[in-house]
């Protein structure tokens, strides 16, 4: 059975890993308790917040879900030390796995615009079911995610194609990495569910929809193109879904895999690629945490490090040192507690909010967005609101890549 339940660092909560939150539709980041009266919401407010990092609001059920059962729950494994993973993960991935060339060439077109030198500095990798067998480990890896343990070998999860996207903290050490999937299957998207205990299925020639009730009976199938929709109805309630184009990015996980680890979501700095080569050849010089007063926050590893490569396009000189020329980078906008112990590591003192612009249309990304202005408000740093048009370019990145600079507003103060 494929397990849709993930612990939570709080006993007796699960998240919505691959199930519907009955509150908000989605999955990923709710969660519900063991009993299956109760769901924390991140996305739907209440009158009743349940936890602050991240935001999530309490909503009761009125018909329970079922008990939660050991079969649906991934087993954790904590995972190690920051630096431990970079030593691990400098060892095993970045020095045995190569960086094939249709994604180099992926990262020199246009709309990224990196060259060899500033590819190579970052680290960027690729990933196939081939390549997996070339990582051979010569210790025990458990608290590494995406390693896990089979017949007293250790291996890296063999699955996911595509291209490794490191993900490094203020000590530029290698904490985790995202995977761009080469080819993304289409994923069904969830907008009205009412009928108990329904499981909506994608087979494997990703067109076919199947509509399964628990113990396995068929009551709808149907072949879909993205963009369609699908209705079923069932004993006078229906389940109303949309087939959607599938995610792109993916975290190296062996959650799933036996002594296996969750990367729980790291943050990313990203510097220009100049500066990082300088520390990557002379590491000593190089010991402590990097520090930047002014940082600029958005999502995505890649994002970064392309914004960060790029920025100077957009900004004189003068003006980046004012601005700075530092990302912080999270996997998505619902994550965005997870920047503010960063900053303080950082030593920051004003950040600039550029998130991509749908945050100014899509309702939970302008939820997230104004809970993290809250918290930064509180916590007295200087903030700009970056804004731009959207003709020029969805993504902060992109922006910069055209040469154009975008609106810096300053917020209270």
């Amino acid at each position: 059975m494929q397990t849709t339940l993930r612990r939570t660092k709080m006993e007796g909560w699960f998240e919505y890993y691959r199930e519907i939150c009955p509150i908000c539709h989605k999955t990923g980041g709710c969660i519900r308790n063991e009993e299956g009266d109760l769901v924390g919401c991140i996305r739907v407010e209440s009158k009743k917040v349940f936890s602050q990092s991240p935001l999530t609001y309490l909503h009761s059920l009125n018909e329970k879900q079922k008990k939660v059962t050991g079969q649906w729950v991934e087993k954790q494994v904590t995972k190690l030390d920051d630096q431990f993973l970079g030593l691990m993960y400098n060892g095993l991935i970045q020095n045995q796995l190569p960086l094939l060339k249709e994604h180099s060439e992926q990262l020199k077109l246009p709309n990224r615009g990196l060259m060899e030198h500033q590819i190579v500095t970052r680290g960027y990798r690729s990933i196939t079911r081939s390549l997996v067998n070339q990582v051979i480990s010569p210790t025990q890896l458990k608290g590494v995610p995406g390693f896990y343990e089979n017949n007293g070998q250790w291996k890296l999860v063999n699955g996911i194609e595509g291209m490794l996207i490191p993900y490094r903290n203020v000590y530029n050490e290698i904490v985790g990495y995202q995977i761009r999937v080469d080819n993304p299957r289409p994923e069904i998207s969830y907008i009205e569910s009412n009928i108990p205990n329904l499981q909506m299925l994608l087979k494997k020639d990703n067109r076919t929809v199947l509509a399964l009730l628990e113990g396995g009976e068929v009551i709808g199938e149907k072949q879909m193109n993205i963009g369609d929709e699908y209705i079923v109805e069932y004993n006078g309630q229906k389940t109303h879904i949309r087939l959607k184009k599938g995610n792109r990015y993916f975290w190296l996980s062996s959650a799933k895999r036996n002594l296996g680890c969750s990367p729980d979501g790291p943050v990313h700095i990203a510097i220009p690629s100049e500066r990082l080569k300088k520390l990557e050849e002379n590491p000593s010089e190089y010991r402590g945490a990097f520090r930047a007063k002014s940082v600029w926050i958005t999502e995505g590893a890649l994002k970064a490090d392309i914004a960060a490569d790029h920025i100077s396009k957009a900004f004189t000189p003068e003006q980046i040192a004012k601005l700075g020329d530092t990302f912080v980078a999270t996997a998505g906008v619902q994550s965005w507690a997870s920047i503010l112990p960063v900053l303080k590591e950082l030593g920051a003192e004003q950040v600039n909010i550029a998130f991509d612009m749908d945050m100014l249309t899509n309702v939970y990304v302008k939820q997230a967005v104004t809970q993290l202005l809250a918290a930064l408000k509180t916590e007295n740093y200087l903030i700009n609101y970056v804004v731009w048009n959207t003709k020029d370019g969805k993504g902060i990145d992109d922006l910069f890549l055209s040469s154009k600079r975008p609106q810096v507003r300053r917020i209270g103060n």
